[in-house]
């Protein structure tokens, strides 16, 4: 298959654009680039058409130029001297097939039966174009006559829409999709390029699934179809051999790693890095189930009583949690011995009642620390900060219940200010859908596959991807306040991965906040940097 009908696969729609008067015709172009569509298809049903091609070459070189509606040898020879790319007609035209054949010029002919399919095989040709695809049937019709032709894609042009494009598109014998509805006549003819950007950035985010549509939610399905998104964005805005980053936060970073599996694997698109903020690497070491999930929390609890800055304020937290802290709490509690040494240095580090410690065997999760540290003051802690504290709704009760300080009170705002940046920065077509803040919903009913989240782990993703590509770099930033996700179980995990020939590939980084520790100025221009650091590494 040709370079022209890979890009056509990867840009998934041609749009087909009829010109009056050529002097529209390069805003026209730089419309469809600005909105994602760096494709064209100038039809011959004007006397513009090849003025209009000729001005595009020229002004607009980055846009896949083509020419439609070509009836004729002569036609033909105009479009590519004036700098069309290929060519594409209402039907078999046999001279004019038969010319683009032979001069290599990349000819899609129209069909609408299965003669017409037979007639473009016997030219060797491997893309026809189904036309005009919702007059004669639509789908339906044309799957009916595809089915003995394996060997064929299928570009279906004619009453194909926003409605309608993705149904399309899902056929696997579906090349791409021809349409105008992007680009009216009379919007041309208005000057209204704005509103042609603006639809074709629709169309092209429709193309590639930012619908309210859900088609499922779980961990492997989620990074495929990322992946898909990502690898047409990538092509659409021809970047794809440009390096690329993925950042990720929290369960996105766990998103981020998994993605590198898929883009690799589905899409054959290659990753320069990784940028992890506040990752969760491995469900199990966030449960209280497993006893190694204690001492990954230890040293932020230490953090949050101490008021450390860094981890040299922690090295001997760090050391107790990695070392004496594991040997005698796997020695049980009906260990008397170990038990009272442990629970005793478990409140000096933590400063909460050694009693209270001390009943727990040395055991403290994270909502008993949130509600013990702070208890004499009637306040909580936050998990994402635990140096943010806010009232305790039931002070005097045995249990209680709350939201949380930084995250619950965050919602309004963010939600808000995420509202704008979609409906009126990126002008995304969403209608009366509203943004959230943790779809407590979309929360539960994720499948995180056999075994739950519990199970759940992409650190496996990791070692296989830093294993196979010896360029790939890391880094991950953690906040050392926070009680979400605890920076020691992130470095006690990256402890057990080899060094791949070089161990600074994989950088860990802990600055002064908690889970969004970039909300704090010093820790953004810390973050900042270290992130320019691992980008010009590489």
């Amino acid at each position: 298959m040709s370079d022209v009908y890979k890009q056509f696969h990867d840009l998934g729609i041609i749009p087909v654009v009829a010109i009056n008067d050529a002097k529209h015709a390069v805003p026209l172009a730089r419309a469809l680039v600005a909105g994602g569509l760096p494709v064209a298809e100038i039809t011959f049903r004007t006397d513009a058409a090849e003025e209009s091609i000729k001005r595009i070459a020229k002004e607009v070189p980055e846009i896949m130029l083509g020419a439609g509606t070509v009836l004729t040898i002569e036609q033909a020879k105009r479009a590519v001297a004036a700098g069309a790319n290929y060519i594409i007609s209402p039907g078999i035209e046999p001279k004019v097939v038969g010319w683009c054949v032979e001069n290599n010029i990349p000819v899609t002919p129209g069909v609408a039966c299965p003669s017409d399919i037979a007639m473009a095989l016997s030219f060797g040709l491997e893309v026809v174009k189904f036309f005009p695809a919702e007059n004669i049937g639509g789908l339906p019709a044309m799957k009916a006559i595809a089915a003995p032709y394996g060997m064929i894609k299928f570009i279906p042009t004619g009453g194909i829409s926003a409605a309608n494009l993705n149904t399309y598109l899902a056929y696997d014998k579906v090349l791409a999709c021809g349409g105008s509805w992007m680009v009216k006549s009379e919007l041309i003819a208005a000057g209204k390029f704005d509103e042609i950007e603006k639809i074709t950035r629709e169309a092209v985010l429709t193309m590639l699934g930012f619908g309210l549509a859900h088609v499922g939610i779980n961990t492997k399905d989620d990074a495929d179809a990322l992946a898909v998104v990502l690898r047409k964005w990538l092509t659409t805005h021809r970047r794809l051999a440009s390096p690329k980053y993925l950042v990720g936060e929290s369960y996105g970073s766990f998103r981020a790693v998994k993605l590198v599996h898929a883009l690799r694997e589905r899409e054959s698109v290659g990753v320069t890095g990784l940028i992890l903020i506040s990752p969760v690497l491995d469900f199990t070491w966030l449960d209280g189930r497993n006893l190694l999930s204690y001492s990954a929390y230890l040293p932020s609890f230490a953090a949050v009583a101490r008021g450390a800055k860094d981890r040299a304020a922690l090295a001997d937290v760090e050391e107790y949690a990695g070392g004496a802290y594991l040997s005698d709490l796997l020695k049980g509690v009906r260990d008397a011995y170990a038990l009272s040494r442990l629970s005793a240095r478990v409140a000096q580090f933590t400063g909460l009642n050694s009693k209270t410690v001390s009943q727990l065997g040395g055991r403290v999760h994270v909502k008993t620390f949130s509600r013990e540290r702070a208890r004499d003051d009637q306040r909580i802690l936050s998990a994402y900060d635990g140096e943010v504290a806010g009232f305790d709704p039931a002070p005097f009760s045995q249990e209680s219940d709350w939201e949380d300080p930084v995250l619950d009170t965050l919602r309004t705002p963010l939600g808000a200010a995420m509202s704008r940046i979609v409906t009126e920065k990126l002008e995304w077509p969403i209608n009366d859908a509203r943004y959230e803040i943790l779809n407590a919903q979309v929360a539960h009913q994720w499948d995180y596959g056999r075994g739950g989240r519990v199970s759940a782990e992409a650190v496996s993703d990791l070692r296989e991807a830093l294993a196979l590509d010896p360029r790939l770099k890391v880094l991950i930033v953690h906040g050392i306040t926070d009680l979400v996700t605890p920076y020691f179980a992130t470095k006690l995990l990256l402890d057990q991965l080899p060094a791949f020939g070089d161990g600074s590939r994989v950088q860990f980084v802990v600055l002064p906040g908690g889970h969004m520790s970039y909300v704090r100025d010093e820790s953004r221009r810390a973050l900042r940097d270290a992130a320019r650091i691992s980008v010009e590494r590489n």
